[in-house]
């Protein structure tokens, strides 16, 4: 028996949208080929980079929203014994299997370009996306002559730059490896991937980001037992990723230890093409009662994420027990069995601004099989973004002037480097206006920021928010 409970909340967000997509599944970019620099034990347990592999995965794994059958999709390699040393396809095969997910592998480009096709589709549904990269044997490169990258198989990955955009947009899990990113380049012109001859053995290090991100992973094992296992690093602006390992001894161009990995829960990968603007009002939280004891209360809530700026999570009160809920955005699925109480992202190719209502249904599946469906609509009406300005006014300052409505009377503005630095500070605002400077702890480039400010008003919990683009020189 299947009960539905149509909840009813009219708000309204003012958002200013960009049309293109955002990367909202989890992510992790390696310039790395430590497909090659690792093997099993005698007992068959990861070892150096596959460990690394294996972390990652597990990583990974948990935050993928997207309906999946529990699959690693291997682009680049074919199946191979675990005792291959440096092999990529025993790599993920080993990886997988540890990490508790299967693997189909689509090795050469015509079976590369298949499962793309399929991916679009529908027909294949896995859980990450794994790109073999180069330098490894039995990854992207091998049999073409020496190609380090623009071979058929990498172009036909590069060929689906869209595809896997559309997949993690909507909650796949990615993970890669090797210098082959002309596919990341056509999504994100900001990031620049640096192929660099690493003729260091020990130089790679984990971040404290990295540490949490790769558990009983240690600095050993990423520079897979000292073999210089790096041949590119990232610079530029990162898209919210964040760099899980450096370089003690490469820098980027700010001077920075080289950002050899990057990864983020959510990450903006493409760059939106206009400036976004959000100003959230009040969405009335939408409370159910479950059959028998209990209620459920759908919660949403506005966050200054341009990628992910609308999020949901549907908690338990009053001894309300529930296995999963299943979120449904203007008919696209946002999250697939997320468990009761976890907070959901709703990116903003799943959001439509005008004058049109949004539609959230949640479907809280309870014990026994019984649904309970939660409906709310809600309102996004397009703004105008002010303009802004800045110039660095010293290696690790920038001023910056813009406007915001006339009720905010306090900023707190952050921009992000291209570089990877962020420059932060706050000001008040004076009919209208403010001029802000802007201190970080690392030098500054020429370039274009990612500027946010975030405006407070004289109402308790009231927030402007505008992010955009500024270039600076």
């Amino acid at each position: 028996m299947r009960r539905h409970i149509l909840g009813f909340a009219v708000g309204v967000l003012v958002f200013c949208a960009a049309p293109s997509a955002a990367l909202a599944g989890p992510v992790i970019l390696g310039g790395d080929d430590l497909t090659q620099h690792g093997k099993v034990d005698s007992a068959g347990n990861p070892q150096e980079g596959w460990l690394y592999i294996q972390r990652a995965l597990e990583n990974i794994s948990p935050k993928v929203t997207r309906l999946n059958d529990n699959t690693v999709a291997a682009i680049g390699s074919s199946p191979a014994p675990a005792t291959n040393d440096g092999d990529a396809g025993a790599a993920i095969g080993v990886a997988a299997q540890r990490a508790g997910l299967g693997v189909t592998y689509h090795d050469g480009a015509t079976a590369i370009q298949s499962f793309f096709n399929r991916l679009k589709a529908g027909q294949v549904r896995p859980r990450i996306i794994w790109i073999s990269g180069s330098d490894a044997a039995n990854d992207l490169v091998p049999g073409e002559s020496n190609v380090v990258c623009g071979g058929s198989e990498d172009s036909a990955v590069t060929r689906n730059a869209e595809v896997i955009d559309n997949f993690v947009t909507n909650g796949g899990g990615l993970l890669a490896h090797g210098t082959c990113y002309g596919w990341v380049n056509a999504l994100l012109p900001g990031l620049q991937a640096v192929t660099f001859d690493d003729n260091f053995d020990s130089d790679l290090y984990l971040t404290p980001e990295g540490q949490q991100a790769f558990p009983g992973v240690t600095n050993s094992d990423v520079n897979g037992g000292g073999r210089g296992p790096w041949h590119n690093f990232f610079q530029g602006d990162l898209g919210g990723l964040q760099p899980l390992v450096r370089s003690s001894t490469a820098n980027d161009a700010a001077g920075q230890d080289a950002a050899v990995i990057l990864g983020g829960g959510a990450a903006t990968i493409r760059i939106p093409p206009r400036p976004t603007c959000v100003q959230p009002t009040v969405v009335r939280d939408r409370k159910v009662n479950l059959p028998g004891p209990g209620q459920a209360v759908l919660l949403t809530r506005q966050f200054t994420d341009a990628a992910t700026p609308f999020r949901a999570r549907v908690v338990l009160r009053r001894g309300g027990f529930a296995t999963a809920v299943t979120y449904i955005v203007n008919g696209k699925v946002v999250a697939v069995n997320a468990r009761p109480n976890t907070q959901v992202r709703v990116p903003t190719n799943v959001l439509k601004p005008g004058r049109g209502r949004n539609r959230m249904d949640a479907y809280v599946a309870l014990p026994g099989g019984r649904v309970v469906k939660i409906t709310q609509f809600f309102v996004i009406v397009r703004c105008s973004v002010p303009r802004v300005s800045c110039r660095r006014t010293s290696a690790r300052t920038l001023r910056c002037q813009s406007r915001t409505p006339l009720g905010v009377r306090r900023v707190r503005v952050s921009a992000a480097s291209p570089a990877g630095g962020n420059a932060v500070g706050a000001t008040p605002v004076r009919r209208g206006r403010y001029t802000v400077t802007l201190r970080a702890k690392v030098n500054l480039p020429a370039g274009r920021y990612t500027y946010r400010h975030i405006g407070t008003t004289r109402k308790r919990g009231e927030r402007m928010v505008m992010v955009r683009y500024v270039n600076v020189t």
